[in-house]
């Protein structure tokens, strides 16, 4: 494959890797004193039991959304580690 295929199938990698990470950026403002209400997102208050509940629900579902692309990126890093 040539150099310049594999350089633009490991951006789109990159790309889907991303997504994830603005979600946790995102979970985690929310939980901060940053006031994102103008932007459509609602605070989680972490100082009450309800508010920290909802931030470990978020955290687990990403985890279980993220597992299958954390797979795919593992296995994609051993095949291009392979071709050295």
């Amino acid at each position: 494959m040539p150099a310049e295929q594999v350089a633009a199938n490991n951006l789109n990698w990159l790309g889907v890797c991303r997504a994830p990470d603005i979600e946790v950026a995102l979970g985690a403002m929310q939980a901060s004193p940053y006031d994102l209400s103008e932007s459509g997102y609602s605070p989680v208050p972490i100082e009450t039991p309800t508010g920290r509940a909802e931030y470990v629900r978020r955290q687990i579902q990403l985890a279980e959304r993220a597992a299958p692309l954390r797979t795919a990126l593992m296995e994609r890093c051993r095949s291009l580690l392979s071709h050295r």
